[in-house]
């Protein structure tokens, strides 16, 4: 038995092609680390889940300057109180909008990858976005036109199938203005 203590054999080789020693916080491939979930999450099919989830868009104040930055905040959220994961049809989470035009552009240029995209909420979890409209409107990739003043309406939309429920989008009006001298 003393030979094998003096030989070292019981000591791991430390090679490339060694099995790695196990902690007690490696979970292992099955259970992913940000597993916000939870168990009850992974047997609620996406249907459900979806309808969990709901957008709420504000903006600091309601009138604005011509030529004034428009900041705007989203905020994705989970209506239960466990924890859901939704699948959306690109990696965008969320999708906005100027007056019924997606991301200011009155040309179709969004072109997101076709890759489908897991997103994983904790109970009552929530994710905020902040976002800024320059008060400008996308012609085509190169071209852009200022807004006139006037009331224009954000939209912001969850990218699930169906995002025209209530709970799926939200809308705030606000109002660009001459600037008063």
């Amino acid at each position: 038995m003393r030979r094998i203590y003096e030989s070292n054999a019981l000591e791991r080789e430390t090679g490339p092609f060694t099995p790695n020693e196990r902690s007690d916080s490696d979970k292992g491939p099955s259970v992913p680390d940000d597993d916000d979930a939870g168990f009850l999450g992974t047997l609620i099919p996406n249907s459900i889940s979806t309808r969990a989830i709901a957008i709420d868009i504000s903006t600091p104040k309601e009138v604005y300057t011509v030529g004034e930055p428009i900041h705007f905040s989203v905020e994705v959220y989970n209506r239960m109180p466990f924890g859901v994961s939704i699948q959306t049809p690109t990696p965008l989470l969320w999708k906005w909008e100027v007056d019924d035009y997606p991301n200011a552009a009155h040309a179709d240029l969004d072109d997101p990858p076709a890759d489908t995209s897991q997103h994983t909420f904790s109970g009552d979890g929530r994710k905020r976005f902040d976002k800024r409209w320059l008060q400008r409107f996308q012609r085509s990739k190169s071209e852009w036109e200022r807004a006139e003043p006037g009331t224009y309406t954000l939209r912001a939309r969850v990218n699930v199938p169906g995002s025209e429920r209530a709970y799926h989008s939200s809308e705030t009006d606000v109002e660009i203005v001459e600037e008063n001298n």
